[in-house]
């Protein structure tokens, strides 16, 4: 399957998250068009019977049901705008929770720096598709219908003009367009490699200083802008001519009945019905020929927000994982009842580790420690087993076999804690969490008399510019964080190291505690105090595994 077939799908799966929503503002988007052209015909009316011969009374009438029909146009226009900042937010939302569950899957391995505009540049362009291609590709259809009929009842030479110039709109449309989705997917890779040459630049500043190299990196962002303005031009390019092709096409037609019109009015001739013509057929006419083509116009341009979103599309399919699959926040509670890991190799970069194959297992309820000197793979042990580094040979079970390794929580040395509110740091294991989730589970972390302390709540700002927290805190937010989520085995590296005798205390009764709710857990530990809690030791010396019952 090519990856434009890939990217209509995406689109279509993603905009069936939120059909409801988008059938609704396509109603409201071609009620309110064919509300416009009401408002015309009764214009064209009040105008006639005003200025023209065709009555003598003032058409009070007429002009309440116009005033009427305008404050109905006003009311649409505004839930027009309100339900299309509902489906925004839906269609945010729905990309977003793709990217951040795939972020979330692959949280042990590298992340190239160019997915940082992952939530930026392709939601944004995947947001004019919706709210305002696909809405226009049924106004474009039902308007230029209506308007084709009324003008056909009132004079079908003049109908006749619109009907042969409408088909060469589309036909010019398409041919422009085939070119414009290949520029934006290029576009859109051309910005992931300018957003990671700058990035890598900015983390690697200090080391360009050194060696003296800072003159080099900026001509080499200068030369990735300058493609990238380069490409920005072509599609521009492209926009522009396509423009000029409809706006020519429109202007012959309308022209066309506008002399026909005014010949006609004026007596010049008499062709079919054009003797018969009033001053309200006349101006109605010449009223109704621009709106005609002005969907048709629109969605000329949206057509250009379509080969965007494509093209947005395209390079998020070959990054992210948007299969339906079963998230943190839908999945039922995983309740595991043992990890066998069997004959397990370790290695990354192609080479195997100098270690023997390892085995053991631990239950539900139970606790293993792996130990050993520094640097002779416990943390690679330890991401291996969670699944966030590929094994050289052996494998990890899990029982029930129906679990994988996505539900194991790896809490490493130093654990992570987004620049945010401490809603949004529980978010990340469980986006769909309560906020009396979240309050139940620092309490059970023992954070409950932090929690009081914190000056807004859930809505209090951690990081550098906020709220701190001390290293015990954050073990312990951490392990807060792992019982939101549906898993009950927890994999923890270091839980006790660089924490002072009173924290790791609180860590320790905390690993005692996870021990009698019955979660799995495998930790990595110098520390004697964390062997006295556990059930088993798996010593690695040298090359060699010793087993022992603690």
């Amino acid at each position: 399957m090519s990856e434009q077939e890939k990217a209509r799908q995406l689109l279509a799966r993603l905009h069936r998250s939120f059909s409801k929503t988008s059938t609704i503002l396509t109603l409201l988007v071609v009620s309110k068009q064919l509300t416009r052209v009401v408002w015309i015909g009764l214009l064209a009316y009040i105008l006639a019977t005003v200025i023209g011969s065709d009555h003598d009374l003032m058409p009070w009438s007429a002009i309440t049901l116009w005033l009427f029909v305008t404050l109905l146009s006003y009311l649409i226009s505004i839930w027009e705008v309100r339900w299309s900042s509902v489906l925004r937010y839906k269609m945010r939302s729905a990309t977003n929770n793709a990217v951040i569950n795939y972020w979330q899957a692959n949280a042990g391995q590298q992340i190239d720096f160019s997915e940082s505009n992952l939530l930026i540049e392709p939601v944004a362009a995947m947001e004019s598709y919706f709210l305002k291609y696909l809405p226009q590709r049924y106004v474009s259809v039902v308007i230029p219908l209506a308007v084709i009929s009324v003008v056909f009842y009132l004079d079908w030479i003049a109908g006749l003009f619109l009907l042969f110039s409408a088909p060469l709109i589309p036909l010019f449309m398409a041919l422009v367009g085939m070119g414009a989705e290949k520029l934006n997917q290029k576009h859109f890779q051309t910005l992931r490699r300018v957003s990671s040459i700058f990035i890598d630049r900015v983390r690697n500043i200090t080391t360009l200083r050194l060696f003296n190299r800072s003159d080099w990196a900026e001509q080499e962002i200068h030369r990735a802008s300058e493609r990238y303005r380069m490409i920005n031009m072509r599609t521009l390019k492209v926009a522009f001519l396509s423009s000029a092709v409809l706006e020519f096409f429109t202007a012959v037609a309308i022209a066309a009945v506008a002399i026909y019109v005014g010949f006609a009015l004026l007596g010049f001739h008499s062709i079919g019905p054009a003797s018969e013509m009033t001053w309200f057929s006349g101006l109605l006419l010449l009223m109704l020929a621009p709106e005609f083509f002005q969907p048709i116009r629109e969605f000329a341009n949206y057509y250009h927000d379509r080969a965007k979103a494509l093209g947005a599309a395209a390079d998020l399919i070959t990054r992210v994982d948007f299969e339906p699959s079963t998230t943190a926040g839908e999945r039922e509670n995983f309740v595991v009842h043992a990890i066998r890991v069997e004959k397990l190799e370790l290695g990354y970069n192609g080479e195997n580790l100098a270690l023997s194959p390892i085995s053991f297992d631990v239950n539900k309820g139970g606790c293993v420690v792996i130990t050993g000197p520094t640097g002779v793979g416990k943390s690679t042990l330890l991401k291996t087993i969670a699944g966030l580094q590929p094994e050289r040979a052996g494998n990890v079970r899990i029982e029930p076999e129906t679990f994988e390794q996505a539900a194991i929580n790896y809490l490493p040395q130093m654990p992570a804690v987004i620049q945010g509110s401490l809603r949004e740091n529980f978010k990340l294991a469980a986006p769909n969490c309560t906020d009396e989730e979240i309050i139940f589970c620092l309490q059970q972390a023992g954070l409950g008399s932090l929690f009081n302390e914190l000056p807004n709540g859930l809505e209090t700002y951690l990081g550098p510019d906020g709220f701190g927290l001390s290293g015990g805190e954050l073990k312990r937010l951490a392990v807060a964080r792992a019982l939101i989520s549906s898993s009950n085995v927890v994999v923890w590296d270091e839980p006790t190291a660089s924490l002072d005798r009173h924290h790791a205390a609180q860590v320790i009764n905390l690993i005692q505690q996870l021990k009698q709710q019955g979660y799995v857990m495998i930790i990595a530990s110098h520390d004697a105090d964390v062997l006295a809690v556990c059930d088993k030791e798996i010593a690695i010396c040298g090359t060699a595994l010793e087993s022992v019952n603690v």
